[in-house]
């Protein structure tokens, strides 16, 4: 509206974050300064067409504890084994489970396939074939025998 065009135009604030917008009430002074500083960055032209996209995006957003719960099932085995975890051993964990493959899913076409293949549309190696790959397997198989 017209009222609320002349109450939003202000000075932009450095640290934009559209994505909090959503998340304090319209009729709040936080909310009038994030969409302030969105009509800054995407100018008032574009504004109502970035703010239905924006919308759209949030409104597709699955948000469920089960997610989080599968990750925490899929981390806890590891966590066990190791009392304290680096980030290189999460970044580790993160590269096994992105590349393994599905062995069964309620949708056919991510049988067979791991995430990084689904996403990129491209053949992977599991971390396995990788590491060979790569060398790293066959120095400790060296190792081991000498």
């Amino acid at each position: 509206t017209a009222a609320s065009h002349n109450a939003l135009s202000g000075q932009a604030v450095c640290s934009f974050q559209p994505y909090r917008r959503s998340a304090v009430p319209k009729d709040s002074e936080t909310y009038l300064e994030l969409t302030r500083q969105a009509l800054a960055v995407t100018g008032p032209e574009r504004f109502g067409a970035v703010e239905k996209t924006h919308d759209r995006i949030l409104g597709s957003i699955k948000r469920a504890s089960s997610m989080v719960e599968n990750v925490n099932s899929r981390l806890r085995p590891y966590m066990e084994i190791k009392k304290h975890v680096s980030s290189q051993f999460y970044s580790l964990i993160q590269l096994y489970l992105n590349t393994k493959k599905y062995r069964r899913s309620r949708l056919e076409l991510r049988v067979g396939r791991s995430p990084v293949e689904i996403l990129t549309g491209k053949q992977w190696p599991e971390l396995i074939e990788l590491l060979e790959k790569r060398g790293f397997l066959a120095e400790q198989t060296a190792k081991e025998v000498a």
